[in-house]
């Protein structure tokens, strides 16, 4: 009879614990149900694609400034300086020019003199024939030829004159170009001779970068040479400072280089000279790839040998709907399908989603 009492007290113990345990898992699997998930919003709008062009920034003007037969008497500047137009930079030797000068000078005086006597005896004959044509009535062959050579003569000064004249200009323009002056607004890049040293003809003294406009060189494709406009205006990042500034789009180039690129050119104003020719440049720009379109975060599409779909959120459940993708891009993905603008989509989570979970938004879609 104890030990009947027994079984019923363990049998009934262990009900207890058998109906424990079940409504102990039951409540447990509603828990686990309620799937924790992050949502976003869907949008309308246009997909743009950001390309990145690399190129290079490159002074706008660079002067090769000659000069030669000569050495170099006087150097003002030195490399790295910045210069302006005009800007004497140095000086030849100037002494045998201005000794040639002086010579051409004094050659110039006596050709003048000569014009001045030939002018006296033209003038001279002249007279003497209105004389005698007054005393005569007629003027005879030996002063008509007198009178002829005179006017041979100054004609003959009067040419000797200007060449006499042009030699000294030329003589003053070879003395002028023993002071050499920066053509243009820039800084000193490379100076090729000492003071004291000989001048050659064939190498530049001086080398002038002109560096308050920029000019940023990108090679392109042909697809991307269609993303440019001529005369438009586009951010340019430098790396290496940070900063942004604005470029102009030149005359977009018509045919490609050997490496099957073509060469877009934007200028660059650089008034503060911070940044330096030679210094790598980005330029960004955006390609609109799908326009008016349905826009889910990209981590919200599932992609499956049936096709693609994503989950909404409606009520707490997770509703599967199924999806066309257009476009598809790092962050944004352009889809259609039965799908409303401003439509929760679960971005974190859906993986282990199945049509008609609950679920739980424990961030996002605010």
């Amino acid at each position: 009879m104890k030990s009947s009492k027994i079984k019923i007290l363990l049998s009934s113990m262990l009900a207890a614990a058998l109906l424990a345990g079940c409504s102990s898992g039951t409540a447990g699997q509603d828990e686990e149900n309620a799937v924790p998930v992050q949502v976003a919003q869907t949008v309308r709008g246009d997909l743009n694609q950001t390309l990145e062009i690399v190129g290079i920034a490159k002074a706008e003007k660079e002067y090769s400034v000659y000069a030669g037969g000569a050495k170099l008497a006087k150097l003002y500047v030195s490399e790295g300086e910045a210069v302006s137009e005009g800007q004497l930079l140095a000086e030849l030797d100037d002494r045998d020019v201005r000794l040639a000068l002086e010579m051409e000078r004094a050659s110039l005086e006596l050709t003048r003199n000569q014009y001045e006597t030939a002018v006296s005896r033209l003038r001279q004959a002249e007279l003497n024939a209105k004389q005698t044509i007054l005393q005569t009535g007629r003027m005879d062959e030996q002063l008509e030829e007198t009178v002829r050579q005179a006017v041979l003569g100054v004609e003959q000064a009067e040419q000797n004159l200007r060449l006499a004249e042009l030699r000294v200009r030329q003589a003053e323009d070879r003395l002028q170009d023993t002071r050499i002056e920066s053509p243009g607004d820039g800084f000193v890049a490379d100076i090729s001779v000492l003071v004291g040293e000989m001048v050659s003809a064939q190498l530049p003294l001086f080398t002038i970068v002109s560096d308050r406009t920029l000019v940023v060189e990108a090679p392109v494709s042909e697809d991307q040479l269609s993303l440019f406009a001529e005369g438009e205006t586009l951010g340019v990042v430098f790396p290496a400072t940070g900063e942004t500034r604005t470029g102009k789009v030149r005359k977009l180039p018509v045919t490609a280089g050997q490496s099957g690129l073509y060469k877009v050119e934007l200028t660059v104003e650089n008034g503060d000279r911070s940044i330096k020719p030679g210094t790598p440049a980005k330029i960004a720009l955006v390609r609109t790839l799908v326009r008016n379109t349905l826009l889910v975060p990209t981590d919200a599409v599932l992609e499956t040998s049936q096709g693609a779909h994503l989950f909404v959120v409606k009520e707490d459940r997770a509703v599967k709907i199924p999806v066309e993708i257009h476009q598809a891009q790092t962050d944004l993905t352009a889809v259609s399908g039965e799908l409303e603008e401003g439509a929760l989509v679960v971005v974190r989570g859906q993986y282990t989603l199945a049509d008609g979970n609950r679920v739980s938004v424990v961030e996002g879609g605010q």
